[in-house]
């Protein structure tokens, strides 16, 4: 009886061992993924590119192989949107300055914060700061980005047309 004991003992451990490996791996395979958008699940959840004008395109967190797509379409700036407080972005903006340097880009970080509310006061007034600087800078091919490229670009974008039809009603 007594070298049953330890056997049983054994098994529990080895059960405990199993179920925690069988959860903790899907777990990091999540973790990871929200460091990596281009990974599955997160890369279907990317928004397009979209290109405004011959110098400005808007989306999602560029890929190491987007970086050099972009390169060779004339891009010379990286802009980021993403939010150096937020603990899964913050290592995203420090990748993608890398990626840029690499590169031989230019990287700026207008950090926007998403939450609570993405038209905040004070995102709002980031924004209109980077719309007079994307206005003020529009010799260079630029590439405005955040996480998925769906939000924050969406609203510097608008904000960005926005600015755009004012200056030509004004014109007319």
């Amino acid at each position: 009886m007594g070298p049953e004991k330890p056997k049983a003992v054994m098994r529990s451990f080895l059960r405990a061992g199993v179920l925690a490996l069988l959860v903790a791996l899907p777990a990091s395979y999540g973790i990871y993924n929200i460091f990596r958008p281009e990974q599955y699940p997160i890369k279907f959840l990317r928004g397009d590119v979209i290109q405004v004008n011959d110098t400005l395109l808007f989306g999602p967190y560029p890929t190491e192989q987007e970086i050099k797509r972009l390169k060779r379409q004339g891009v010379t700036e990286l802009i980021s949107l993403m939010d150096s407080s937020m603990p899964f972005e913050s290592p995203l903006i420090g990748m993608g300055k890398r990626l840029a340097e690499e590169n031989d880009l230019s990287f700026k970080n207008v950090s926007l914060s998403y939450l609570p509310n993405l038209k905040s006061k004070s995102n709002l007034s980031r924004v209109n700061e980077l719309v007079l600087y994307l206005r003020e800078n529009s010799h260079k091919k630029k590439y405005v980005h955040c996480y998925l490229g769906r939000h924050r670009t969406t609203l510097v974008k608008e904000q960005y047309l926005q600015a755009i039809h004012e200056d030509q009603k004004d014109h007319n």
